[in-house]
């Protein structure tokens, strides 16, 4: 059994707590409310920005910072505001590497509280285009035609959605210096090119996450290789039954499936 005071859980979004389809249970829903009213200090760590996470989480059981855009940002969900940030360093480097190859990214970035993602509509890979079409009504939606503004603010996050092999000569340009990731969408299967700061990592905010808290254990679940930092920080780390096999063997145990709702199963049992 867990002490619940000093235990902080911490779950990946997509392909872990949500259904296949991208959606909250209501089943899992009542379960995490329930968890967060018997006082289980838990949460998530999502490649998600704060906008779309909370589309899916509903009604905002989760009472304690969430982790968002793989460790970017911690963000308190009762008042609303950032309690950590991780802007991109030197950005015009990036913007160079992305120009040298000719593709053209999706850039985010912040004006203090507020965020926007910028794009050249008629750029951006036809996979990129597909991704945009999916985001109608996002409030951050930037579209410009002057490359000039690309860049504007404070950059913290670059995503190029192309299954263009280009892609994959950026990621070894920048890993070096950056945070990168270099994968298979869990829905549409199309490669993601992301570029974070170096110090942001699903992980290290779960570290600090934990100790913010005032916890002293730190027990994670997740499905994708980008979940593998986490596990590797985590005292115990467990993997869906759908996650990649690379996550699987960083796992402490492997448990049902994200559509049966393993994740608050496996909570419910195990916090009583």
């Amino acid at each position: 059994m867990y002490d619940l005071d000093k235990t902080l859980f911490v779950s990946d979004l997509d392909g872990t707590l949500l259904r296949s389809d991208g959606t909250l249970s209501k089943d899992t829903a009542r379960k995490v409310a329930e968890l967060v009213s018997r006082g289980v200090k838990f949460t998530f760590a999502t490649a998600r920005s704060y906008y779309t996470a909370m589309q899916v989480a509903g009604e905002r059981p989760i009472k304690i910072p969430v982790i968002l855009h793989n460790g970017v940002f911690i963000r308190d969900p009762r008042s609303e505001t950032y309690i950590k940030k991780n802007l991109l360093p030197n950005p015009e480097y990036v913007r160079r590497i992305f120009d040298e190859y000719g593709l053209s990214p999706f850039v985010y970035s912040a004006d203090g509280d507020k965020q926007k993602y910028s794009y050249i509509q008629d750029k951006i890979p036809p996979e990129s285009a597909a991704y945009q079409l999916k985001r109608a009504g996002d409030p951050r939606d930037n579209p410009i035609t002057d490359e000039s503004l690309l860049w504007d603010g404070d950059v913290f996050y670059v995503l190029c959605i192309t299954n263009d092999r280009r892609a994959e000569e950026i990621y070894r340009r920048l890993s070096d210096d950056y945070n990168c990731l270099y994968a298979e969408d869990y829905y549409s299967r199309d490669k993601w090119l992301e570029v974070y700061a170096k110090g942001a990592s699903k992980a290290e905010a779960a570290l600090q996450l934990r100790d913010i808290l005032g916890c002293r254990r730190l027990v994670v679940f997740g499905d994708g290789a980008n979940d593998i930092s986490m596990f590797e920080a985590a005292d115990e780390a467990y993997a869906v039954s759908g996650a990649v096999d690379e996550l699987k063997a960083h796992a402490t145990g492997i448990i049902g499936s994200n559509d049966e709702g393993a994740v608050v199963n496996w909570l419910m049992e195990h916090t009583r």
